[in-house]
This record gives structure tokens, sequence and C-alpha cells, in this order.
């Protein structure tokens, strides 16, 4: 199976076209775009967010999987205060743990 991610490209120079951004179909293994396909303008590759499937249960993303993948959940409580499940993110650090 050939995966086929989708890459976000963008230019700071080209045209309304590039300069706003467009995405691609690429394999894995392609080298990156350098020009734009409609004006030909010098592009960059823009890094995008990954997706981590956590899995719903119940309506519900399953701990066990976020816990994995290296994340910090945090929940709000019903007294309106933010607490920390688990994880290490230091941004989250001045949160209470439950």
């Amino acid at each position: 199976m050939l995966l086929m991610p989708i890459y976000v490209y963008r230019s700071d120079a080209g045209r309304k076209c590039c300069r706003r951004g467009f995405e691609t179909l690429q394999p894995m293994k392609a080298k990156p775009l350098s020009a734009c396909p409609t004006c030909g303008a010098r592009v960059r590759r823009i890094p995008q967010p990954t997706l981590v499937n956590t899995r719903i249960k119940d309506g519900k993303m399953m701990d066990g999987r976020i816990r994995d993948a290296g994340f910090t959940k945090i929940t709000k409580d019903s007294d309106g205060r933010y607490r920390k499940q688990f994880g290490n993110d230091p941004a989250a650090g001045g949160l209470p743990s439950h």
C-alpha cells in the first residue's frame, strides 16, 4: 500500500494562487515541490499537525491512547477549574492534578 499524504505549500512572493497556500497529494518518498504548479513561484512546504487516532468509546476519548501518544489531558471540573489528568506538558505545570 502506497501512503499518499496531503502536503501544504505556500509562497511569500508568488501570485494569489500560492500566497494563500495550496494542498497537494504526494507519495511520502517524493521530493518536496520547489515551485508552484500554477505560476512557477518558489514555494516552501508548511509543516502540519499530525493526527492521532484516540478512538472514541461512548462519546469519550480513550485515555490509554492519549497517554500512549505522549499527550497531556486536561479536563474542566464542574466548578470551572481546569485539572491535569496526566501527561508532562510544561504549559500545564501550574494546574492541579487529579
